[in-house]
Formats: C-alpha cells, sequence, structure tokens
C-alpha cells in the first residue's frame, strides 16, 4: 500500500556538516597540507605527530560509525566522534609505513570508509571540481582499494587521470605524504552542487567518445522502463520483483532490468536513455544524475527507512518521485502494481 507520495525539489546542499571550520581555513574548497600522514582504514589525514587534522574531518565525523543524520543529539555525537578520531590515530597500527617521494603533488581521494560503497565514488570524485583550475606539481593519485568498483580506472579516465598516475592502498597502510592536496566536496556530504553535476556529466557524457561509439551501436533502443533489481542484496528487496517484471512484460512495456554489474559504459547509456526508472531506494539511484529532464524516476521507500538525499541532488531529470511504502525489519517492501500501472499509463498516454 502506498503510504505517500513525494515529488521532491531539488537542492544544491550548503555544507551543513561543516563541524571543524573547514570553510575557514578551505575558504575556496581546497587546501595543501606539507608533511601529512593518512591512516587508511578511515582515510584520517593526520600531522606528524598522529594527531587528526581537524578541517579535514568532516567525512568522518559523517560516517563513522554510520550517518551522522541517524544520531539523536548530534552535537553530543560529533564530539564522541572527534574524541574516536585522536584516540584511533594515537593507537593504530603503524607497522606499514609508506613514504611518498617528493617530487610530486598528492590528491586526496580516499573514502573514510577505507573503500568506495557502490554509489559513493561520485562523492569523492567531484573532490576534483575545486582543482580543477589549479596548477598541480606531476599529481598522483591516492584512492582506496577499489577493487568492489566496476571499471575504475574508466571513471578516472573519463575524468582526465591516468592509470600510471593512480596509488592504491591496503587497509592497514601509512602514508606519510610530504605534499598533500586536498579537495572538499563544495556541497553536503554525500551530495552535490549543480555546478559539480554539470562538470561530471560534461566530463562522462557530453566530452566521453567511448560513450559516443556505444551510443551509435544502441542508438535504436531508447525510451524504455529501466527496473532496479536488489534481489540477491539481503535488504531492502522488492518482494513481487519477479511479479512485477512479468505483469508489465505481459502489457508489452518495454522492460530493461538493471542489476549493477553492468560495466560503467552501460550503466550510463542505460539510464541516459530510460523512460522511466523503477526501483527501491539504495545506491543504484545515484546513476539517475544521467538520466534525461523528461525521464520519470519513481523511487520507493520504506517508511521505516526514509532518505531522499538522492532525489534532492540537482540533475537533469525533473520528475523524481519518492513513494513511501510500509517496511518490514529489513526494510523489504512490497510495490502495489497497480499504483505503477497508473502511473505509466498518465506518463504513456499524456
Amino acid at each position: 500500500m502506498v503510504k505517500q507520495i513525494l515529488s521532491v525539489k531539488q537542492k544544491a546542499y550548503p555544507p551543513k556538516f561543516d563541524f571543524v571550520e573547514q570553510q575557514k581555513y578551505a575558504p575556496e574548497n581546497f587546501a595543501k597540507i606539507h608533511n601529512a600522514k593518512i591512516f587508511n582504514k578511515y582515510s584520517m589525514i593526520c600531522d606528524q605527530s598522529n594527531n587528526p587534522i581537524e578541517f579535514c574531518l568532516n567525512e568522518f565525523l559523517f560516517w563513522q560509525p554510520s550517518t551522522l543524520r541517524l544520531a539523536t543529539d548530534v552535537s553530543q555525537e560529533v564530539e564522541n566522534r572527534k574524541e574516536k578520531a585522536f584516540e584511533y590515530a594515537k593507537n593504530a597500527p603503524k607497522n606499514n609505513v609508506i613514504t611518498l617521494n617528493t617530487d610530486n603533488d598528492y590528491v586526496y581521494l580516499m573514502h573514510s570508509f577505507g573503500w568506495y560503497p557502490y554509489g559513493h565514488l561520485f562523492d569523492c570524485l567531484q573532490r576534483l571540481y575545486p582543482l580543477r583550475d589549479k596548477k598541480l606539481f606531476s599529481p598522483h593519485y591516492l584512492c582506496c582499494d577499489y577493487r568492489r568498483v566496476k571499471d575504475f580506472n574508466e571513471h578516472m579516465k573519463f575524468l582526465g587521470i591516468k592509470q600510471n598516475a593512480i596509488l592504491s592502498f591496503n587497509r592497514w597502510d601509512v602514508i606519510e605524504v610530504p605534499n598533500l592536496v586536498v579537495g572538499f566536496s563544495p556541497s553536503h556530504i554525500a551530495c552535490f552542487t549543480l555546478d559539480t553535476i554539470n562538470w561530471i556529466l560534461d566530463r562522462y557524457i557530453n566530452k566521453n567518445v567511448v560513450f559516443d561509439k556505444y551510443r551509435a551501436i544502441r542508438k535504436r533502443e531508447k525510451n524504455f522502463i529501466l527496473y532496479l533489481e536488489r534481489e540477491g542484496a539481503g535488504r531492502r528487496n522488492v518482494t513481487n520483483s519477479k511479479e512485477i517484471i512479468k505483469q508489465l512484460t505481459d502489457e508489452n512495456y518495454d522492460i530493461q532490468i538493471f542489476t549493477g554489474s553492468e560495466n560503467l559504459i552501460e550503466t550510463i547509456w542505460l539510464f541516459y536513455n530510460a523512460k522511466v526508472v523503477i526501483g527501491a531506494h539504495g545506491a543504484a539511484f545515484i546513476n539517475t544524475i544521467f538520466c534525461k529532464k523528461d525521464t520519470l524516476i519513481l523511487e520507493f521507500c520504506p517508511q521505516n527507512r526514509l532518505y531522499i538525499s538522492i532525489a534532492e541532488i540537482p540533475k537533469p531529470s525533473i520528475n523524481h518521485k519518492i513513494i513511501i511504502v510500509k517496511g518490514d525489519n529489513d526494510f523489504n517492501i512490497r510495490i502495489d502494481i497497480e499504483f505503477l500501472k497508473e502511473e505509466l499509463r498518465n506518463l504513456y498516454t499524456a
């Protein structure tokens, strides 16, 4: 049963979670730090004495141990997390120390998880936006373990970064960096501004020769329904997923299934050409930044785990609906097929 439908207004977030005066120390959203240390488990930036550099702590404070949005007393939780940061840096294993040479600038592209969860790579990549016009000396790019990211090197290539300029590190590494360059997201953590979205789209679509070739091959396929399948995810599944696919197929809708195993180019192409995107809330919806202006996005969210942050991201599509439905203890949901059919009829007969 549908509880509520939200037509979400897009936002360009201010840095709401600036608990460490980041804007004071990095007013242009970037900083150069000499003789830094990075503890890769949390990608925590510290000074030579192993003290966390406070104005670089925002992402750690937001994500560790879980999103700060879940805290009831945010101010107290921030102080608790600051104490955790200093305690960890003081006692962290320091056996595997890697010292980088002084001949390069090293750009920080790490995530505070020490790896890149699906959908969160763009959080890190948009830190390059404030650096786009900066002169860097033979830059190399410091990354977490990226084995879980499909086509990581393709992402880098689209942004003009060569594979031999990428340095990745293991979970327990301590990296000594003589010249560290840190770009800060100009938006709320895990969100975007219109400028950063346009910058990403320019490089992934408008100036992407590889995408142009792929689009030419599949130019006859477009205006389909893209269904985001979460089977096997363990939580936040759609319990009647197979029924939905069968019913819509029986009604002669052209349906493509997205599983998350697609390569980067196919992922961009699928979202770029979809007329409708349907699915349960999850990280795959970050790819809706590639959708066109008239794409209808139907994101079904359990009422006991309601997040609308992806819907609020400024992007070309202006028709992103959040449909709030009942969820079980694992946030699994059932999509009302009759409601879905009505939405599609309204769209296709308009």
